[in-house]
């Protein structure tokens, strides 16, 4: 999926997406940054190379095979003393109260058993007056320009109910109000595009959405492809658009 490396493979939209949210942490020089769901690495890099002031960002992620991805991405001596992956529940972290200036948790709070418990996490772990971000896609929120209207809605709302908690990002702001942050601030964040292209998140999706409905035996196959190639066939003649919300709380302590 494009969210797991946007950085390293290029995919452009995405880029801009995390710009706008490293921009929400106000990130200054010598902050200790968190992100909890670190997944392959992408954001760590990322972070370090657009903002080389910062002292040092550690990555959690409860999923080693994806650390040991991530920490073959540490390729040179800066990043390497910049960046740390560690694996850890999100639930129960691993440090000291107080520890971190920002933290960011982004497409992780689905894959939680107990949302409200790393919500109180991220508090307990952030600095006085320090920034967290709590972040997740409404999957219900897609929109794609299509030939097949009744399927596409089909698709969606399908993804949406088969996956874990496919609405959360709308319970985001009542999660984060329940941890009595000093400040809370929702805000939506929509990707945009134009075109049906490999290294842009719609297809990337449309196609993430068609192997996960096969294989939770959801609709067929063939309805799937016919879907799949009527998308391109409107990209062909110019009339693609596909957008998707991102949910956002910025909690300050």
């Amino acid at each position: 999926m494009a969210q797991e490396n946007f950085y390293t493979e290029v995919y452009p939209d995405i880029i801009e997406q995390w710009k706008f949210y490293l921009e929400l942490l106000e990130l200054k020089k010598g902050d200790k940054v968190l992100d909890i769901g670190c997944n392959r690495g992408d954001t760590e890099i990322f972070m370090i190379n657009s903002n080389s002031q910062i002292e040092k960002v550690i990555g959690v992620d409860i999923d080693e095979n994806k650390l040991k991805d991530a920490r073959k991405k540490l390729e040179t001596k800066f990043h390497k003393e910049k960046i740390e992956f560690q694996k850890m529940d999100a639930c129960n972290l691993e440090f000291e109260d107080g520890t971190f200036d920002k933290i960011i948790c982004a497409e992780t709070i689905e894959w939680v058993d107990n949302p409200k418990k790393v919500i109180e996490e991220i508090k307990r772990v952030l600095k006085p007056n320090g920034i967290g971000i709590v972040q997740h896609t409404d999957f219900d929120s897609q929109i794609f320009t299509t030939n097949q209207l009744n399927l596409t809605r089909k698709i969606i709302n399908k993804f949406t109910d088969s996956g874990p908690n496919g609405t959360i990002g709308r319970k985001l702001l009542g999660l984060c109000k329940k941890a009595n942050f000093k400040e809370i601030t929702p805000l939506v964040y929509t990707v945009i595009n134009e075109n049906f292209e490999k290294n842009y998140y719609s297809y990337q999706i449309a196609h993430m959405m068609k192997d996960w409905l096969v294989n939770e035996d959801e609709i067929e196959e063939e309805k799937l492809n016919n879907w799949l190639n009527d998308l391109k066939e409107i990209d062909e003649k110019n009339d693609f658009f596909y957008s998707i919300n991102r949910n956002l709380v910025i909690c300050k302590k």
